[in-house]
Order: structure tokens, then C-alpha cells, then sequence
């Protein structure tokens, strides 16, 4: 359909498509682009009637964006068509391919256009899309008054050529308009995460996981469903509205979404999958969904599931009321809301299962009570059943002890309605009497119709009404232990149960771990009644032992350890303290605070242990053993001992004793063992009783420090027993609940927590150490080429002017002394890097300290250089007061890297036009101070934490995290290491003074 006065001039409309296609590509006013596009197709094509229409998502429409008619007007091609499903712009845009109409105004399927066609009588129409790869931008109508429509080759190419680049350029924009709105989760997330530790509830977790998301993501709603276990049921437990829906309220239809309802979207969360839902696209199935978008009654939802250790308590929904395209950003945000919420959910409800533990601990200790007091069995079997039918919410509890292959009703609790069973329960199968006897745990049965197990049972209860039931017998797991014995119960009542518990529901539902292990101490506690009553001694003893490991436990966890640390300011006046740091050995260079830290936890062990000893072994405290500990640190040779006697309750310590851990005899005999070790003191190696300073007879109870199977040891628990009173090593059968097996029992674990305990401090301070020094050696070089930077930039300009020079000008003097000046530069470019030698091969992970007689003058002059165009740009006065000609010791680089780093501070905290002051005056013979004062401002608390010498919380912000603040503290690194200090205050008026003290050369 060319216009054949244009057809025969090729060449001209090789330049117009080449023109239209730039300015396709380069305009960035989309509408002007497709005017000139219109222009050029009116041009070139007999069309009378064109019309180019952009596809709007979220509305469904598609927005006329102009084009031709036959009498001029456009303003009704500039109006939104709502898309019809089925009509033939979605099929052009689902399609993405040209669509002929013969007769537009005949077209039932084309809306509006209907009576436009009508309007201006054009008939023959072809639909093309603007698109670009899948996706479809918009739609374009191109039409004539004349029945039916033909292109030939070159038109159609000419027609996809020019919509294909448009398609292209909208591709283009569009993304980068998504780049721009791309959202930043990491400040919600980040904001989230400090709310989180200061909150204690779980709802008020949930309550602020949903306003910030809210808040971020903007939709119509924000929810969290909490999954309630027994009834199926997903209720709203947070919302962005005021509404809240309490635990109790559940039920209300509004209040949540059954399990049933969700369907195969519950499989999907389970499997930790976002599921996007909308109007118009979908993730997964749209008839799974369609049912959730009508209980939430929203048109497109985001899902992501809140999962932890495979099990999913809940699910955050982010709701809109109108259609809206999720973006990546937002489903990775929403997704990793729904992991953080996972995570928190065990710290925020361990109040709630604290809470709980109590509870079940006071109903099994009322048990307790009631079954060693001297109210008869029967009393007190009712007192149990009673209360843990009241915990549990049970219908109906039976007792009942096995009499051959039937087991006899002792003991029925039921409500008034139930009836009773007045005959024994029939004989089981083989495979239920074997599940019976060797299922120590809680068998449960959810829904008995849907049951295979006790099938002799079933008619027994179901005319109780019973429709599911937790068993258990009431052996417990003392079977277990009867097999482990080498004692011979063949022919014992313990071979079979002696009795079962069964709790019976008049509903289906299913329960937790904790319920299932509240039943089965209960039923051990009855099985009590039937066959022991010296249990009671067991009972305390254990409960002694529990509380002895929680406390131990407690006392070496490193949090504990570290939770009040010592704090110890390094500065001149203890410089006889660092002597003693760095003269420590083995622990050479690991910090102060490491060795306070270790020290603390290893007398806080080996005090704990001689109490536990004295107690829980029931030993005289005149006849207590000499707790020792041996400990060393990784990759050491020497070792250092520790010891506690609890005759005069001291802790000693022979720190200043090298041991040699890895050549003593007696010690690898130890390290080789993986278990307890007795030894006689008689068979102490003479070298090892040199350092070993222990009594004359008796026996030596020892074992390694370990962790995991790939660490070596660190360190050897010694327990001194002259009187032979602790566990022997022949002991082979003793009770389980004996106070030697109780004891060695609790001594084991407590070693094997002490051993990761002194490790987790041990790696903390490496890796802080590292870091430190890492950071130090980053500011180092950092600041070494800034130098080499500004040294060699300078020469090299110089040079530069040299070489401009006009050669017509040129003279044999001015050339000699060009000549020169090449010389000088390139030898002060080849100090420059002669001098980073040792920073490339020697500093290449670590600083190396270069000591030397180093000129203060020399040395401020080189920093002051080093500011002038700060002091320069900033009109800064600079005045120097300094007396005679003074030297220090220490390394002359990074001192002046230190003086540099101070004033450059100054400089950058200082008001045009101000004042520093730099003063050099000596204390006494052995001491310089240079004080450099400026009138800047700066931040208090920056002050207050460099000068206590720690920041409070790693985690919260610091002043001293970040430049300047992190310069400062390496500046005093610097300075401490050199043997001076650095010490930064606010005086009166304001007045910024950074001091450094220095030792003064004696030559």
C-alpha cells in the first residue's frame, strides 16, 4: 500500500526510515516518537485511519496515544479501551502477531472500535502489536475505507522494522523506570532488626515485622497467619489495620483461613514457596487460588511462607485490592521477611514455652508429691489423672496393668456421659503386643478410623466415644537401661509392661512433642506406684543433677564470660602492664582482654567442679579432691597450670611455669585417650613431677580437653585423689543412679561445654585480632599511597613543564639546568619508591616496626607539607611552637602518618578561617609531647568512647566504627606499639586537643 509517488523513490525512503528509526532510538519523549512514526507512516502508507494505542497493566486498558482519522479530529484516539477477554486486542497481545480484519465496523469482537469505524466508514484493518521479544507494550490500528487489506513484503517489513524498534526503545525505558523505583530492602530490613532485639513478645515481633513491610511495600493490606495446630486453622494474628484478632477468636470465619481452604497452596508453603497471585497471572494453578483470593477478598496477593525446621507456622500475606505486577525485589524482600520472622518466632515464644516448662514441671511435681505421700494409690492415681487430663484437655484416662495377654482396667477417669469399661481389654495381635512392649515413647493415634494399630481395642472404645488416644506405657525407658546391665531379667516382670496409660479424645486432633513427653513422664511416674517406691531418692538425685548441669552450664557459657568484661585502658602511665603483655608466653600477641576472659572462665570451671564433686559425689569436704587444670593454647609448646583446693578455698596459678606440653610423656599418654583416665601417682614421671607439684600417694582422675574430632586438645582436667574416693576405673557395674556414675556423668559434660567454651574465646579474639590488624594495615597503606600518589603526581607535572619549555628560548645554561631539574625529579620519584620496598615485600599482610632516631622537625615539616593545600583552601592559620632541636625514637613512616592523620582531622573539623596551634615541649628526660589544638567541632561522644577505650555495643552504632573515629583508634594503635600513646580532649571553650606522647632519642 505504498503511495506510488513515493514508491518509485528509493533512495529517499532508504534516508526517511533511516531517520525515523534514529529518532525512534533517540528520543526520549515517547509521544513525540510515535507523532513522528504517525507522520512518517501518513507519509508513506494509504491508510486513513491510524491509531496507536499503549497497553496499561494494571488497568487492563489499553491508552491511545494518537494517529490519524479521515477528517482530522484525534481526540477520540486518545481515549483508554478496556480490554474484553476474548476480544482482538488481548489476542494481538497474548499473540504477539499482526491480525487482519476485512470489514472493521462489521467486527463484533473490537469494543469500541465498532462505532468508530461506523464514524468514519473504514473497512479493511490490520491490528499489529508493538512488542519486543514476549512482551507486548501495545497495539497499533492501521485501517482504509476499502474492503479488505494486502501488504506486500517490503511493507510488512517496513511495518514490523519501525513497531519492533518501537517495542525496543519502550522495553528499554521500562526498565530503566523499574530501575530507578527498584526498592532498597536492606533499610527495612535493617530497621527491622534493631526493633527486634528490643522487643520481647512474639505478637509485638509480628506487629512490627508487619508495619515496616507495610510501610515498604505499600499494599492495601499486610497480614500474618499463624498456623493453629489442633484445629487445622490459620488465624490472622497481625494486621496493619486495627482489628486484632485474639487467640480465642479463631473460629470467627473472618479471623483466618482453614487448611482445608488453602488446598495444594498449603503443600507449596510447606515446601518454603512465594506464591504470587493476581488477576491476571498466577505462580501456581489459578483454580488453587481463586478460593484464597475470595476469603481475603483482595484481587492479587503475595505469599511467602514462615518455615523453621521444615515446619510451617505461618504464612505473611501482602494483599492488594486492585491489580498490581509484583516485582523481584518485592518477592525477595517478602521472602526474606518470612525467614527472619522464622527465626525470631523460638527467642520471641521461649518466654510462652518457658512459661509452659513451668507449668508442666509444677503438674509432674504435684505428681510427685502425690505419689510418695500416704494417701493410698487409688487417691493418688485420681490426682494424676485429673491433672493431666486437665492439661491436656482429655475426655477420658485409664490405667490399666497387662495380667498375661489381657490387660486389666484399674483406673477409669471419664465425664459423666461416658460409660465405663467393666471387662478387660482383649488380647492384641503379636504386632501390636510388640509394638507395645518395645515403643518406649508416646504411640498416638490421630483419627482412629483412618487406624490400622489396636484393631482389637476399636469397638471397646468407640463405644466410649473415643476417636483418637495417646498410649504409653508406664516402663518408661527403664527397660533400656535393664538391657544395657549384664544382669540377667529373663525371667523378671520387667520383660513386660506393667502397666499402660491411655488418654482418649472425643475428636481427632494430633499433638505436640511436648505433650507427648508430658504423658510419658506421667506414665512413668505411675509405673512408680506399681512396682518401685524408693524412686524418690532416683528422683532428687536426678533433679540435684539437672540443676548442678543447667548451673554449670550456665557458669561457661562464653556469653557469660564476656558479659562484663574487664576493661583496661591502655595509656603511658601502665606501660609497665604492656611490658607484661607483650612478655607473655604462650599467648604472645592475643589480647588483654582474651587473657582476663580465659582466666575468668577457667577458675570459675575448676571452682564449679570441686563444688559439684562435694556435692553431688556426697565426699567430706576435708577429703575433696585437688582440682587441677592444664592448658595450653593451639599450635603452643608450653603450657601454664591452674589449681583449686577447697581446704582453704584459693585458686593458684603457676602461670610463670613453662610446661612442655608437647614433649612431657605423661601428657601425650593422656592426649591419646578419649575417656577418663586413672593414673597412680606413683607412676608420675620424674620430669613431669617438676612441674607437677602434687602429694605423695593416690590416684590422678584425668581427661583431655576436647571438641570436635578434627581440634586438637587444649587442655587436661587433673583430679588429684589421694584418698581413692572418686569413681574407679573397675567400676564396670554400677546403678545408674549412684552418686559416682551421676557424677561422672555430669563432670563429662561439663568438660566437653568448658572445652568449647574456652575455644569460642579463644577463635572470637583471633579472629577480632585479625581484624584489627587488617584494618590497621588498610589505613597503613591507604595512607602510603596517598603519598606515593601526591610525590610521584607532582614530579610528574613538573616534568611535564620541563618538557614544554620552547625549544627557540632554549640555552646551553638553561639546558644544564633543565637537566639538573630532571635529576632532582627523578630521584625524588625513585626515594618515593624505593621507599614503599619494605611496605610490598615485607608488609604485604602485617606492619613491620622500623625503629630509628627520628628529627621532629623533619617530621612536621614533612606532615605539614603533606596539608598545605588544606590549609590552602580553607585559610587556615597554622602556628608551630617547638623547642630546639629534638629527637625521638620510634618509626619515622608511620609517625608521620600518625602527625598527618591528626592534622588532616584538625583541618577537616576546622571553620574557614580558623586557628590550629601544634606545640612541642618535653614532660622530663624521657618524654616528648606534641599537642595540636584546633577550634573545630566534633562529636562528644566520639570523645567519650576513644577515651574508654572500647566501643559499649559492636552492634548498635559508635563514632569509633567509622572514619574519623576508626583513624583515631588506629592512630593510638600506632602510637601504643611505638611504645608512646595518643590521647584526644575537649577543653574549655571548646578547644580540640589531640596529644601524642613520644620517647624521646638519647644519642
Amino acid at each position: 500500500m505504498f503511495k506510488k509517488n513515493k514508491s518509485e523513490k528509493k533512495d529517499n525512503n532508504l534516508i526517511d526510515i533511516e531517520s525515523i528509526i534514529r529518532t525512534i532510538r533517540e528520543e526520549e519523549d515517547i509521544d513525540f516518537a510515535i507523532k513522528k512514526i504517525i507522520i512518517y507512516l501518513q507519509s508513506e502508507l494509504e491508510f486513513c485511519l491510524i491509531w496507536v494505542g499503549l497497553y496499561d497493566r494494571l488497568g487492563n486498558k489499553i491508552v491511545g496515544k494518537g494517529g490519524i482519522t479521515p477528517n482530522g479530529e484525534i481526540s477520540i484516539l486518545k481515549q483508554k479501551f478496556t480490554i474484553s477477554e476474548g476480544d482482538v486486542l488481548e489476542q494481538v497481545l497474548m499473540e504477539g502477531k499482526a491480525l487482519k480484519i476485512a470489514d472493521l465496523s462489521a467486527e463484533k469482537q473490537v469494543g469500541g472500535w465498532v462505532k468508530i469505524a461506523q464514524t468514519y466508514h473504514v473497512k479493511g484493518t490490520i491490528l499489529f502489536p508493538i512488542s519486543y521479544k514476549e512482551t507486548s507494550f501495545g497495539v497499533v490500528l492501521m485501517a482504509s475505507q476499502n474492503r479488505g487489506i494486502s501488504l506486500d513484503s517490503g511493507e510488512k517489513a517496513l511495518l514490523s522494522l519501525i513497531w519492533g524498534e518501537l517495542g525496543y526503545t519502550l522495553d528499554k525505558i521500562q526498565k530503566e523506570w523499574q530501575q530507578k523505583q527498584t526498592k532498597r530492602p536492606d533499610e527495612p530490613i535493617l530497621s527491622l532488626l534493631s526493633q527486634l532485639g528490643e522487643l520481647t513478645t512474639l505478637d509485638q515481633r509480628l506487629e512490627a515485622v508487619v508495619e515496616i513491610t507495610h510501610k515498604f511495600l505499600q499494599p492495601s493490606r499486610t497480614n500474618i497467619y499463624w498456623y493453629y495446630p489442633n484445629g487445622r486453622y490459620f488465624w490472622r494474628r497481625a494486621s496493619n489495620r486495627q482489628v486484632i484478632v485474639e487467640w480465642s477468636d479463631f473460629k470467627r470465619p473472618a479471623s483466618g483461613i482453614t487448611l482445608q481452604d488453602l488446598g495444594e497452596l498449603y503443600q507449596i508453603l510447606v515446601k518454603g514457596k512465594i506464591v504470587c497471585v493476581g488477576e491476571y497471572y498466577s505462580s501456581v494453578d489459578n483454580e488453587i487460588t481463586q478460593l484464597l483470593l475470595r476469603q481475603i477478598k483482595a484481587r492479587c496477593v503475595l505469599v511467602a511462607p514462615i518455615i523453621l525446621e521444615d515446619e510451617l507456622l505461618g504464612f505473611i500475606t501482602i494483599e492488594e485490592q486492585h491489580n498490581r505486577p509484583w516485582q523481584d525485589d518485592e518477592k525477595n524482600y517478602l521472602h526474606g521477611i518470612g525467614q527472619l520472622v522464622a527465626l525470631t518466632s523460638p527467642l520471641s515464644e521461649m518466654k510462652d514455652k518457658i512459661s509452659q516448662a513451668k507449668i508442666d514441671q509444677t503438674l509432674t511435681a504435684g505428681i510427685t508429691r502425690a505419689i510418695y505421700c500416704d494417701d493410698g494409690w487409688h487417691k493418688t492415681i485420681r490426682t494424676t489423672a485429673e491433672k493431666l487430663s486437665q492439661r491436656l484437655g482429655a475426655k477420658y484416662f485409664m490405667l490399666a496393668i497387662r495380667k498375661k495377654d489381657q490387660f486389666e482396667v484399674i483406673y477409669q477417669n471419664h465425664s459423666i456421659q461416658s460409660r465405663i469399661i467393666t471387662t478387660p481389654l482383649p488380647s492384641l495381635s503379636k504386632e501390636d503386643m510388640t509394638l507395645i512392649d518395645r515403643h518406649t515413647e508416646v504411640v498416638g493415634i490421630e483419627n482412629w478410623s483412618e487406624n490400622h494399630i489396636l484393631v482389637a481395642w476399636q469397638e471397646n472404645f468407640e463405644k466410649l466415644g473415643v476417636r483418637s488416644l495417646l498410649l504409653c506405657s508406664t516402663r518408661g525407658t527403664r527397660k533400656q537401661e535393664e538391657e544395657e546391665s549384664a544382669i540377667d531379667y529373663q525371667d523378671n516382670e520387667y520383660d513386660r509392661p506393667e502397666g499402660i496409660v491411655i488418654i482418649g479424645y472425643d475428636a481427632p486432633r494430633s499433638w505436640n512433642r511436648n505433650e507427648r513427653e508430658l504423658v510419658q513422664i506421667a506414665s512413668q511416674q505411675l509405673g512408680f506406684i506399681l512396682h518401685q517406691r524408693d524412686m524418690n531418692q532416683r528422683i532428687n538425685q536426678q533433679q540435684q543433677y539437672i540443676q548442678y548441669l543447667q548451673s554449670g552450664l550456665t557458669a561457661l557459657q562464653p556469653t557469660t564470660i564476656l558479659g562484663n568484661p574487664t576493661k583496661v585502658l591502655i595509656n603511658s602511665s601502665n606501660s609497665s602492664f604492656l611490658q607484661e603483655i607483650k612478655n607473655l608466653a604462650p599467648v604472645g600477641e592475643q589480647s588483654v582482654l582474651e587473657n582476663l576472659s580465659l582466666d575468668h572462665l577457667e577458675r570459675s570451671f575448676i571452682q564449679f567442679i570441686a563444688q559439684a564433686i562435694m556435692e553431688i559425689g556426697e565426699i567430706n569436704p576435708q577429703t575433696v579432691p585437688l582440682v587441677a587444670l592444664l592448658a595450653w593454647y593451639p599450635a603452643s609448646q608450653t603450657g601454664r597450670i591452674m589449681s583449686y583446693s577447697y581446704a582453704d578455698s584459693n585458686i593458684t596459678s603457676t602461670g610463670k611455669i613453662s610446661i612442655p606440653v608437647r614433649t612431657d610423656v605423661w601428657i601425650q599418654q593422656i592426649l591419646s585417650s578419649n575417656d577418663w583416665l586413672h593414673l597412680n601417682v606413683s607412676e608420675v614421671p620424674a620430669k613431669t613431677l617438676r612441674w607437677l607439684n602434687i602429694f605423695d600417694s593416690g590416684q590422678v582422675v584425668v581427661t583431655a580437653l576436647r571438641t570436635a574430632a578434627e581440634h586438637q586438645p587444649t587442655g587436661i582436667l587433673l583430679l588429684g585423689d589421694p584418698h581413692r574416693i572418686l569413681w574407679q576405673k573397675t567400676e564396670v557395674l554400677q546403678l545408674e543412679n549412684s552418686p559416682a556414675k551421676t557424677l561422672k556423668n555430669l563432670l563429662t559434660t561439663l568438660v566437653s561445654q568448658f572445652a568449647w567454651s574456652r575455644r569460642y574465646l579463644i577463635v572470637k579474639t583471633t579472629l577480632e585480632s585479625q581484624r584489627e590488624e587488617l584494618e590497621w594495615l588498610n589505613w597503613y597503606k591507604q595512607r602510603r599511597l596517598e603519598e606515593l600518589y601526591r610525590t610521584v603526581g607532582s614530579g610528574f607535572k613538573q616534568l611535564t613543564e620541563l618538557n614544554n619549555i620552547p625549544a627557540e628560548n632554549s640555552t646551553q645554561q638553561k639546558d644544564m639546568l633543565a637537566n639538573l631539574r630532571y635529576q632532582q625529579l627523578l630521584r625524588q620519584i625513585g626515594n618515593v619508591l624505593s621507599s614503599t620496598t619494605s611496605l610490598l615485600k615485607e608488609e604485604k599482610w602485617r606492619l613491620q616496626a622500623n625503629y630509628d632516631v627520628v628529627s621532629v622537625a623533619n617530621l612536621l615539616r614533612r606532615s605539614l607539607t603533606r596539608i598545605d593545600s588544606q590549609l590552602k583552601k580553607r585559610q587556615l592559620q597554622l602556628e608551630v611552637h617547638r623547642e630546639g632541636n629534638l629527637t625521638i625514637y620510634g618509626d619515622s613512616i608511620k609517625l608521620e602518618l600518625v602527625v598527618y592523620e591528626l592534622l588532616i582531622s584538625a583541618c577537616r573539623r576546622s571553620t574557614t578561617g580558623g586557628k590550629i596551634d601544634i606545640k612541642c615541649q618535653t614532660l622530663d628526660e624521657e618524654w616528648l609531647e606534641i599537642s595540636i589544638l584546633d577550634e573545630g567541632n566534633i562529636n562528644p561522644q566520639l570523645i567519650a568512647e576513644f577515651n574508654a577505650g572500647s566501643i559499649p555495643d559492636i552492634l548498635e552504632s559508635s563514632p569509633l566504627v567509622t572514619p574519623p573515629g576508626k583513624h583515631l583508634i588506629i592512630c593510638r594503635r600506632v602510637m601504643q606499639q611505638m611504645g608512646g600513646n595518643f590521647e584526644l580532649e575537649l577543653g574549655e571553650g571548646g578547644l580540640v586537643e589531640s596529644r601524642l606522647l613520644l620517647p624521646l632519642a638519647h644519642i
